[in-house]
């Protein structure tokens, strides 16, 4: 902008009519440049746009002008012109001709200028040069010609006349040339269609024509010339309008091929577009993205709607997705059965000791209370989350660095109070985080602050101490000094606040106060003691429903508990600390001594009765109101709003300093402290059984034949037979043989048919059924041999028959566990059989079996320090203990009573922790039931009217009953155990020897005869019962200090160290 400025100064400066000249001759020549024109095949140029600049105002004299510029930020853009196309020589010889037809111009005015000038001082020789010369140039202009008559007139001077005449001849031949020129110029133009530079050239020859040229020629010539010009003009503008017809068809048919073209070019682009998609969907579909497959198949169709391939795409992805989403949420489903299965699996896990962690296992130091794997983080964030009084880091730092010791004693003789309180502040670290109120304490006292600095501490030692009891006492030597020990105005005291050990008055700190609330519930919860309901009173009637089980049996049992009454919508109405007594049971029936009344229940619908919660928080404000107090009376509790206790719910509101906040705190966690010990006590009833059982038999049979040709006869018929087939097992003789046909028993054994007395075993044949089974057929006839026979006569066979095997089984005195084996086949069976005329039997028998069973039932429970509680695992078998006789309408029949029997444990225990937390006091009540039940029971027979002979005769209807037997263990007694200990409260042992020989007398003595005429059982049934009782101590606090490591500065708000 500065640039054009001084530009416009200098233009200023110049003389206006030099200024004048340049501008018409500027004008002139931008007039006469025409516009290259171009051919048919050449698209003219579009000149560029100059933008306008600001008007300037441009002074008429060539003075200073001060021009006010608004100073601005102005981006001027620097604007590049176009360089024109260069021009032809024949355009540039045209140039050249309009140029060199201005500039004559330009001379012919000034000539002529020159001439008037001159007119005017008289000077007409010289005027009339100047229009004639002028008129050279200009020719036939009607001034310079009057102009030149007018000086001629005044020179009188005729001659020149006719030499203007010549020169108007000369002219006018000069003015044909160029119209000549111009025209055919045009001419040429329009043959090359240059139809623009063709009108101009015809136009320029018609205004030279009618401005310059028409006082030469005469009127004829004048409108012929004009007549062409303008016959040529319409022929260009005719010409030009078809060649723009036939340019504006061959554009549209050069367009419409273009667009063909593009249109192809396109189509090939969408082809290739559509195909590199469908390749990419190909391979989503392979990488399983069938989300972004569906996208891109929807592109396609947004490019060809009636793609069919797309289409078809479409349809599968989205039913694929639709499988794949179903498939997805089936493994998912599966995965979170097995994580479910995997957890339920690892609530199987009992735990154990792990004081590391790791592996997302959870921490414990004893196997009984576990703390979860993320307890330092949970620990961290609920660390400002409780109720009650918290302190911030800067006064836990605070707190921590004045509770220290510093491993060395602590001489204060000969210290200033400043000095002393300086020294105390450096040892503890602290650096500026403290403020001695100066001022205060020297007004309170009425003393100077210099003075008050300089009292000097005398007879003041201590050993190594935490700091905090340093500052106390040297606090209160001062305090002794200015005799304000009990003087809340003039006692000096601390407190921490804001991250500040602020020492003032006493009266000063008192207003510093807080407002905190404190939730108590824990403390005011009470913990209850229960008895459990033993089965002691056996099987006895059942007891009456929700009142409580627990009948009465042999020797009457304890009534039932008290059963819980179901509340609204039949959800069971838990009792808890503060529920009323609701009715009880009835008392069991039946037995010798029925069974008392059952315990009370809890009623229904009820509200629970908050009085005794209400009681517990007033005794509990009451002490801390009396244990809490200010030594100097500096404050009292409920002192007008300034330090208050309230009570709201189970919720204490307080307000007050930070000194009784961290007391309160104090109090109460000491009181949660010792109510959270509690007792874990694990009872093992411990039973171990061991059988053994020795069994060595001897079985010799003889059979002698005295009769050949008899048993002759009968190998003939049979193969098979034997002598022992005359002999039944107690060594009798059968008498005689009767071989026949055979039949199956229930058990699908062979065995003769009424009347044979043996199988004919020879003559069987088996045929195999279709079904599997074996048919067997006799082929042969019966037949019966005797004494007396065919064979002849003689004695019958004779048998020799021990049957000591199976005596011994029926006198043996046995455990189950050896009728067990006695009923069951031998460990070693040897049999020998020898077939002559003698027939010899031997077969021997061996077993040895022992067995060892160890049953432990160890219950546990945890219970807290003084609470009785119990755990009962019991099983109830349903059995009939009665019938009742009915007749209905001519039935008659039993109707059974059901009862119950138990099988389990109930383990009810008192603990009590010792003062140094070292022992457990314990009242142990352990029962132990096992039912079993007499096998076949009792057989019951009642005679009922209503039999033969018209209903007169008695019926006799039989059935039977189940008849339990049941073994308790009972134990009742009180013991300190050490933590960790194990005691044995009790126990039992029990041995059952028996010992059978069968044996032949006289041969069961002999050596080594004895064995094959003796069998001896050997049984031995022992069992140990054990009861052990073993406690430990849980103190959650220790637990916690053995599995995570403190920081220095994590004291919790439930610890106090300055009082």
């Amino acid at each position: 902008m500065t640039r054009i400025i001084d530009r416009l100064r200098a233009h200023a400066l110049l003389s206006q009519s030099l200024c004048t000249f340049v501008c018409a001759s500027a004008f002139v020549v931008a007039a006469t440049i025409a516009t290259p024109a171009f051919s048919q095949e050449s698209e003219p140029e579009e000149e560029p746009v100059v933008e306008e600049v600001d008007d300037v105002v441009i002074p008429d004299t060539p003075q200073e002008v001060e021009v006010e510029v608004e100073v601005a930020e102005v981006v001027v853009e620097e604007v590049v012109l176009p360089v024109p196309p260069e021009v032809t020589a024949e355009e540039q010889a045209i140039i050249d001709q309009n140029a060199a037809l201005q500039m004559q111009v330009e001379l012919g005015n000034k000539l002529a200028a020159e001439a008037r000038d001159a007119a005017e001082s008289g000077r007409w020789r010289e005027s009339a040069s100047k229009f004639l010369e002028a008129n050279s140039y200009l020719p036939n202009d009607p001034a310079i010609l009057q102009g030149l008559q007018y000086a001629y007139s005044m020179l009188d001077q005729g001659p020149l006349l006719d030499q203007y005449e010549q020169q108007v001849k000369m002219e006018r031949e000069a003015a044909r040339a160029m119209f000549n020129a111009a025209i055919g110029s045009a001419e040429e133009r329009l043959v090359r269609q240059d139809f623009d530079f063709a009108r101009r050239q015809v136009e320029r020859a018609i205004v030279r024509l009618e401005r310059n040229d028409r006082n030469l020629f005469s009127e004829v010539e004048f409108n012929q010339r004009m007549t062409s010009a303008k016959t040529l003009l319409s022929q260009i503008a005719q010409q030009n309008e078809q060649w723009q017809q036939q340019r504006l068809l061959q554009e549209a048919a050069e367009r419409n091929v273009a667009q063909a073209d593009r249109q192809s070019a396109e189509s090939k682009k969408r082809a290739l577009l559509i195909l590199n998609n469908m390749k990419r969907v190909r391979q989503l579909q392979l990488e399983h993205k069938y989300g972004q497959a569906l996208d891109i198949v929807e592109e396609i169709l947004f490019m060809d709607e009636h793609n069919a391939g797309a289409l078809a795409l479409r349809d599968v992805l989205k039913q694929t997705m639709i499988y794949r989403q179903w498939d997805t949420n089936q493994r998912d489903k599966e995965y979170s059965y097995a994580t479910q299965e995997v957890g339920n699996q690892g609530a199987l896990v009992a735990p154990t000791v792990n004081a590391s962690g790791g592996d997302g296992k959870d921490f414990s130091s004893n196997g009984l209370m576990t703390y979860p794997n993320e307890w330092l983080e949970l620990s961290e964030r609920r660390s400002n989350a409780s109720s009650g009084f918290n302190e911030s880091f800067e006064n836990r730092a605070i707190i921590v660095a004045m509770d220290r010791l510093t491993n060395s004693g602590h001489d204060f003789d000969g210290f200033t109070f400043e000095d002393a309180l300086e020294e105390i502040m450096e040892e503890a670290r602290i650096d500026l985080n403290y403020f001695i109120d100066w001022s205060r304490m020297s007004k309170a006292l009425d003393m100077k602050q210099a003075d008050l600095k300089e009292i000097v501490i005398t007879d003041l030692k201590m050993g190594d101490i935490s700091l905090t009891n340093v500052l106390e006492r040297v606090l209160n030597w001062i305090n002794d000094y200015n005799e304000a020990l009990d003087d809340s105005e003039t006692r000096i005291w601390f407190d921490i606040r804001d991250g500040v050990l602020e020492i003032s008055m006493e009266k000063a700190l008192k207003d510093n106060t807080y407002i905190e609330v404190y939730n108590v519930t824990d403390l005011i919860f009470k913990i209850n003691s229960w008895d459990a309901p033993f089965g002691l009173g056996g099987t006895g009637g059942g007891g009456g429903g929700r009142g409580g089980g627990g009948g009465g049996g042999a020797g009457g049992g304890r009534g039932g508990g008290g059963g819980s009454v179901q509340g609204a919508f039949g959800a069971p109405v838990a009792s808890g600390p503060m529920a009323a007594p609701g009715s009880g049971g009835q008392g069991g029936g039946g037995g010798m001594g029925g069974g008392g009344s059952g315990g009370g229940g809890i009623p229904s619908g009820t509200d629970v009765d908050n009085q005794e919660e209400v009681e517990n928080m007033e005794a509990l404000k009451e002490l801390i109101e009396k244990y809490i107090i200010s030594p100097t009376d500096a404050w009292t509790w409920d002192d007008g709003g300034q330090h208050e206790l309230d009570i709201l719910n189970t919720n204490f509101i307080i307000k007050q300093t930070p000194a009784v906040h961290r007391e309160v705190t104090s109090f109460l966690s000491k009181l949660r402290e010792v109510r959270a010990l509690q007792i874990n006590v694990e009872s093992r009833f411990l039973k171990i059984s061991t059988d053994w059982f020795e069994q060595i038999g001897f079985d010799l049979d003889l059979y002698f034949n005295t009769n050949n040709g008899f048993f002759d006869a009968v190998q003939d018929y049979d193969e098979n037979a034997q002598l022992s087939d005359f002999f039944d097992s107690n060594g009798q003789f059968n008498g005689p043989l009767i071989y026949g046909g055979f039949e199956q028993d229930e058990n699908g054994n062979m065995v003769p048919q009424f009347p044979a007395t043996n199988i004919p075993t020879s003559h069987m044949v088996g045929i195999l059924q279709p079904d599997g089974t074996i048919n067997y057929q006799m082929n042969a006839d019966g037949r019966v041999f005797g004494l007396g026979g065919p064979a002849g006569n003689g004695l019958s066979p004779l048998g020799i028959v021990q049957g000591h095997d199976q005596l011994i089984k029926t006198i043996g005195n046995f455990s189950s566990f050896g009728k067990t084996i006695v009923n069951s086949n031998p460990a070693l069976g040897f049999g020998l059989q020898f077939l002559d005329d003698v027939q010899v039997d031997l077969m021997i028998e061996a077993t040895q079996a022992d067995t060892r069973n160890t049953v432990l039932t160890a219950p546990r429970l945890t219970l807290h320090n003084g609470q009785q509680s119990w755990i009962k695992v019991m099983q109830q078998v349903a059995y009939v203990s009665d019938l009742t006789l009915n007749s209905n309408s001519g039935a008659i029949g039993y109707q059974p009573v059901i009862d119950f029997a138990d099988t389990g444990i109930t383990f009810q225990i008192k603990g009590v922790v010792s003062a140094d937390r070292r022992y457990v006091t314990m009242e142990v009540d352990f029962e132990v039931l096992e039912t079993t039940f007499v096998p076949g029971g009792a057989d019951v027979e009642a005679a009922a009217a209503g039999g033969s002979d018209g209903g007169g005769s008695a019926v006799t209807i039989s059935s039977s009953i189940d008849l339990p037997s049941i073994l308790n263990h009972h134990i009742q007694t009180t013991v300190s155990v050490p933590d960790k200990g194990t005691a044995l409260l009790g126990g039992q042992r029990t041995v059952r020897e028996y010992d059978t020989e069968v044996g032949v007398p006289i041969l069961s003595k002999i050596p080594y005869l004895n064995r094959f005429f003796t069998n001896r059982t050997t049984s031995r049934e022992e069992s140990t019962l054990l009861i052990l009782l073993r406690p430990e101590i849980i103190i959650q606090q220790e637990n916690e200090e053995m599995l995570f490591t403190r920081s220095l500065l994590d004291v919790g708000s439930n610890d106090s160290f300055i009082r």
